[in-house]
């Protein structure tokens, strides 16, 4: 994965077999990041994305495996006790162009990937809400 800042927003290249999740939390750590908004494209050859099941409190996952083109990646940076925690949901496109998406889990570029963080001053932390099973952006 390379990078490059442009004022208060980051341009991600990430490269064939790069992992999304682990590559995200180690550029959050090395730049500090503790707010902001991300959204990307690309291509992605393996792909775990879930869905949040409310009776259960757990996201139920799957994983694909026959490459798809990423048509949006959005999402946030925001901080879990002092670390970077990243909330991302994924539309996907398959070889025969019907859609699919959910709560990106992670995935591994398949051919590239193209992510833009633009950061926002001040820092949001989370916490955990039992009654419903997630950790939520702690406004308070």
């Amino acid at each position: 994965m390379q990078y490059k800042k442009f004022n208060n927003t980051y341009i991600l290249r990430f490269d064939r077999n790069d992992t999304i999740l682990d590559n995200l939390k180690n550029f959050c750590g090395k730049e500090d990041i503790k707010l902001a908004e991300i959204s990307g494209l690309g291509f992605l050859s393996e792909v775990k994305i879930g869905y949040f099941n409310k009776d259960t409190k757990h996201y139920e996952e799957k994983v694909l495996d026959e490459g798809y083109e990423i048509l949006g990646l959005n999402g946030n940076i925001t901080r879990n006790n002092g670390n970077p925690h990243i909330h991302l949901h994924v539309i996907l496109s398959k070889d025969d162009l019907s859609v699919i998406g959910g709560h990106f889990i992670d995935g591994k570029i398949g051919v590239t990937g193209e992510v833009f963080i633009k950061t926002l001053d001040g820092e949001v932390d989370r916490r955990k809400n039992e009654e419903v099973g997630i950790f939520e952006m702690d406004l308070r």
